[in-house]
């Protein structure tokens, strides 16, 4: 195997989650990787710091949308009553959204192990709400999504996400897509290569694209990135249902916000 000597000018950076805490505005995150690859707990460590945004500031309300929804335990601080086996209801939380005005309480959705499901009997490529991704960070929303290729999305999905993070590639196919869509910019193929190398040459490793910057180098738009080894545990102060039915009564609205979902 060809060997890279990464103390070079193509090494990459650690990512730091912190500067997560520091966005100045509400983002998407992709997350791409196979099962146990790494992705759930990176994820659940990305949130923990979207989180802590003084600036955004805290989540009021979390949803979880995925096939395994009240089996899987990778969230724990979303609660069992906001998780769902379809996106039926991630269609009436955005709809609810925009008509209710109320953009100041933060909302946290999170969408995985979803390709198969449907919305109003549309794929996840077709989905209304999905479709309309752009636009969250205007509506006060958060959304991380979970796929275990970037192909499960469509191209609008894809280049509205901020931040897009891509664990070890299984495939040919997945390897060369890294390279044409993230690793595009490089100065030359022995730089391409050698990132590629570092970032993957070591189990729950990532490559993390921070798509939002007006970079022009790799290395200012890359950075490597380890899952953590364990789950952090924390827990969200989120508006309970009960004050949430309280609240909306003062709302002229034909919708109760989250509380009747």
């Amino acid at each position: 195997m060809e060997q890279f000597n990464f103390k070079n000018k193509y090494e990459l950076e650690e990512f730091n989650f912190e500067t997560l805490s520091e966005l100045e505005e509400h983002t998407t995150i992709c997350i791409n990787g196979a099962s146990k690859s790494g992705k759930n707990y990176w994820a659940n460590e990305a949130i923990y710091w979207l989180n802590k945004n003084k600036k955004i500031g805290k989540f009021k309300y979390a949803f979880l949308f995925s096939a395994t929804a009240h089996i899987q335990n990778s969230f724990p601080q979303i609660p069992m009553e906001n998780r769902f086996t379809n996106l039926d209801n991630l269609d009436k939380i955005i709809e609810i959204r925009k008509d209710s005005q109320n953009t100041k309480d933060n909302i946290l959705i999170v969408l995985d192990d979803f390709a198969t499901m449907k919305s109003k009997g549309k794929m996840i490529k077709n989905s209304e709400a999905l479709t309309g991704i752009t636009f969250f960070r205007h509506l006060s929303i958060n959304c991380l999504m979970l796929t275990h290729r970037d192909t499960q999305l469509s191209p609008i999905m894809r280049n509205s996400c901020a931040i897009v993070v891509n664990f070890l590639p299984k495939t040919n196919q997945d390897r060369k897509s890294i390279k044409e869509r993230y690793l595009s910019i490089g100065s030359s193929k022995e730089e391409v290569d050698a990132i590629y190398h570092q970032v993957f040459s070591k189990k729950y490793r990532a490559l993390v694209c921070e798509q939002y910057k007006n970079a022009t180098t790799l290395k200012e738009y890359c950075s490597v990135s380890t899952a953590p080894a364990k789950l952090r545990k924390y827990k969200f102060k989120l508006i309970p249902k009960e004050e949430e039915i309280k609240k909306e009564k003062k709302i002229k609205s034909k919708y109760r916000l989250y509380a009747e979902i």
